[in-house]
């Protein structure tokens, strides 16, 4: 699958363009592929304005720059677990990617503005672009190796990303051609292959015992907190006590609650890496946080399992947001220019194709025909309809998260700019969006609020799945 080859690329990918000599490297077959692709339509387009500005970012790998970073990183195994390796050493030399600062620079407008916020993550920029480096976003891990040099700093403007591809690893290095910070925006400026093994000790010599150590925590949310203090950022995750000021926070406890460790235990039924209960007095009252470890090992971090007392101020965390179904770029540039939408706008959500056509005869059947095969006993679609609409219309559906009981629909619309020509035919633009059925049947319902990019409530209806 994988070949040696020296060539010469210009490529942009979503964010990145590879361009300069690149040095004999082993990478997935798709790279070579993907290495041939140029974009000329976003590269074109953002030169006409900036003709003299077509300079490359210098950021090339470098040996020195390589050999610092942190050679363990906690990576998801197939089997849903958790694994650490060790990076030993690079298996063939790096690709050189170069940065467009004229792209650079428009995609950082684009952050500015609240656009495109993804490349604000190495982790999101190196998987979202997967396709363009012979990755599998779907298959393929990635992981946060670091953003940190030796001194602990996170403003150095550079990251790396492990990701495992098959049974091979690479190290992508990115760079903040922008100036550092957590507002600038990350590019790929490197790739190579690695060697990699599994840890069996820490630093400290300690076994590394991996995999849930707790039941009913979210390991989604436990191993992003242990990569970063990996990457030596969020330490005070290492400190139990400093764990139960944080995190209790989100339980109603303040700075001025005393916080006493009342017993450590090294294994118990609950956390076989181990407890720590802490008492916290609050406004008089004491309460209990069991504070446990997610991962064995000296390094591994430390969290909230659960609080106990009486009538605790705030009796589990606030929910968190999860992205249901989200789009990137497809809608880049869409702009409404009108000062209201078309009287017949309207939103649905379907459960069921024949009642949506008998009981609700705002949207009209030849816009609802794509949903007549779906399997409404797996799925419901969230439906969004412009209205009747001359040419130059659209709207699409660009997020989906879920927050609690509370499901939000981001949807894009675009008009004609004032003295755009337009053709007077009719059209009925639309979009939908299927999401699993069991996300909606919850005890309670749904509440589902369609907005607009502006933040403006377009609709808000409640759903609730019925048993018979």
């Amino acid at each position: 699958m994988n070949k040696r080859y020296n060539t010469i690329v210009s490529v942009i990918a979503g964010t990145t363009i590879l361009a300069g000599v690149i040095l004999p490297v082993v990478m997935p077959e798709q790279t070579k592929v993907y290495a041939k692709w140029f974009n000329k339509t976003s590269s074109q387009e953002l030169r006409k304005e900036n003709k003299s500005d077509n300079e490359l970012y210098e950021s090339q790998p470098d040996a020195q720059k390589d050999s610092q970073i942190p050679t363990e990183v906690l990576v998801p195994t197939q089997d849903g677990q958790t694994e650490k390796v060790v990076i030993q050493s690079e298996q063939a030399a790096a690709i050189a990617v170069g940065i467009d600062r004229i792209v650079a620079k428009e995609l950082q407008k684009s952050v500015d503005k609240g656009d495109k916020v993804w490349l604000l993550d190495p982790v999101k920029v190196v998987k979202n672009n997967a396709a363009a480096y012979g990755f599998d976003a779907d298959q393929d891990s990635f992981s946060l190796v670091s953003s940190v040099n030796k001194s602990g700093k996170t403003d150095t403007g550079e990251a790396y990303v492990l990701v495992k591809h098959g049974d091979k690893y690479y190290l992508v290095r990115l760079a903040q051609p922008n100036g550092s910070g957590t507002n600038k925006i990350w590019q790929v400026s490197s790739i190579k292959e690695v060697r990699v093994i599994t840890a069996v000790e820490n630093s400290n010599g300690n076994k590394v015992d991996v995999g849930p150590g707790v039941e009913g925590l979210d390991y989604n949310k436990v191993v992003k907190w242990q990569q970063n203090v990996d990457a030596g950022r969020e330490l005070w995750r290492l400190d139990p006590v400093k764990v139960a000021k944080n995190e209790g926070k989100s339980y109603g406890f303040n700075d001025n609650d005393t916080y006493t460790i009342i017993r450590k235990l090294d294994s118990s039924k609950i956390a076989r890496h181990g407890q720590i209960d802490i008492e916290v007095n609050h406004e008089g009252k004491l309460y209990t946080m069991i504070i446990v470890r997610p991962f064995g090992g000296g390094d591994a971090i430390w969290t909230t399992y659960k609080v106990i007392g009486q009538k605790p101020p705030v009796t589990t965390p606030a929910p968190t947001e999860k992205v249901l179904f989200q789009v990137f770029d497809k809608y880049y540039g869409w702009k409404w220019q009108k000062e209201s939408y078309p009287k017949d706008m309207a939103f649905a959500t379907v459960v069921d194709y024949e009642g949506q056509l008998k009981n609700d005869n705002r949207i009209p059947e030849t816009a609802l025909l794509n949903l007549k095969d779906v399997d409404f006993s797996k799925k419901i679609a969230l439906f969004a309809y412009l209205g009747s609409s001359p040419g130059g219309y659209g709207i699409g559906i660009e997020k989906v998260t879920m927050s609690g009981n509370h499901m939000t629909v981001l949807v894009r619309t675009k008009s004609p700019r004032p003295g755009d020509m337009v053709t007077m035919m009719l059209t009925y633009p639309s979009d939908f969006v299927l999401i699993d059925r069991n996300t909606v049947d919850i005890w309670g319902g749904v509440t589902v609020t369609f907005v607009d990019q502006q933040g403006q409530v377009l609709s808000k209806n409640k759903i609730t799945i019925t048993h018979r």
